[in-house]
């Protein structure tokens, strides 16, 4: 049969948590989560069953999904990342899918093909709620449900942090068409002030500043919707793990955007200026670096 449709078109979300989906060939109202993601996991499940359209360097198909067959963990976590992805503002979905992109080695000149044009999309909370609960599985003994094999799970979940996918994969995932993909590039190339307005002029209204709060504001966001699990439901604060630090956030964001981060204090960990900041291997100032780049 043919693939199935992408079930997140007309994505919105109710006030009371469910989703309506409205397109020209569904109208869906009130959708529960649980549904919803039972239906992003069953379009997971078709992609990862066949080969990718992509062919790395013209030889046989891609099958760059397959480390998802019969391994449901891994499609649960991609498909609680694609809804999360879904459910962003535009600015954030942009700048989620160039940090993806740019994590898998696509930097304006990468190759279109192969699994090398972007990173597997996975929520990690996802996979350490399911290691939780298979832990807990195998330590109740033989009258529990069977689970998967722990030491292969971790194998298996390992290799996927790592995992490179192949152009028609990442785009069917996150639902991308051609003209967004050449744009992704572009912003992915480090290009970020590429498209110049009528306040050019103007040092701090450049399109360069403005992506770069709307990233930092995207990253922001990102980083409260994978700890919304922890909000306080009587003063709606959320209160970070212990590990997080403003600090590490920033070094996190920075490395994203392709940028060693340089300190001029160790003691006080007091930062260089950005500009002085080094690119990391792979990342151009701009597309005509990284087209040269790719002819070298």
């Amino acid at each position: 049969g043919g693939r199935v449709p992408y079930p997140l078109v007309g994505l919105r979300r109710r006030t009371n948590g469910n989703y309506d989906l409205k397109s020209s060939t569904v109208d869906d109202r009130d959708v529960t989560r649980p549904e919803l993601l039972s239906r992003v996991a069953s379009y997971v499940s078709s992609l990862a069953a066949r080969s990718c359209r992509d062919s790395p360097r013209g030889s046989g198909d891609c099958n760059c999904l397959s480390i998802l067959r019969g391994r449901d963990y891994l499609v649960e976590s991609v498909a609680h990342d694609c809804l999360d992805y879904a459910e962003l503002s535009h600015a954030g979905r942009k700048h989620r899918a160039v940090e993806r992109m740019r994590s898998g080695g696509s930097s304006g000149g990468a190759a279109a093909g192969g699994g090398g044009f972007a990173m597997l999309p996975l929520k990690y909370e996802t996979l350490d709620e399911r290691w939780i609960r298979a832990a807990a599985a195998s330590s109740s003994g033989p009258s529990s449900p069977a689970g998967p094999d722990l030491g292969e799970m971790r194998d298996v979940v390992g290799r996927a942090f790592s995992h490179r996918i192949c152009r028609s994969a990442f785009c069917a995932l996150y639902n991308i068409g051609a003209d967004k993909r050449r744009s992704l590039l572009t912003y992915a190339s480090g290009d970020l002030g590429s498209v110049r307005h009528g306040n050019a002029g103007s040092r701090n209204r450049s399109a360069r500043f403005a992506d770069a709060h709307a990233s930092i504001r995207a990253s922001l966001d990102d980083l409260t919707s994978r700890n919304a699990h922890l909000r306080d439901p009587t003063s709606g604060d959320i209160v970070l793990p212990p590990s997080t630090s403003k600090r590490k956030w920033y070094e996190a964001w920075a490395a994203g955007q392709g940028w060693i981060v340089r300190k001029v204090n160790t003691k006080t960990g007091q930062y260089d200026r950005a500009a002085n900041f080094d690119l990391a291997p792979g990342f151009h100032r701009t597309a005509d670096e990284a087209r040269a780049a790719g002819d070298e």
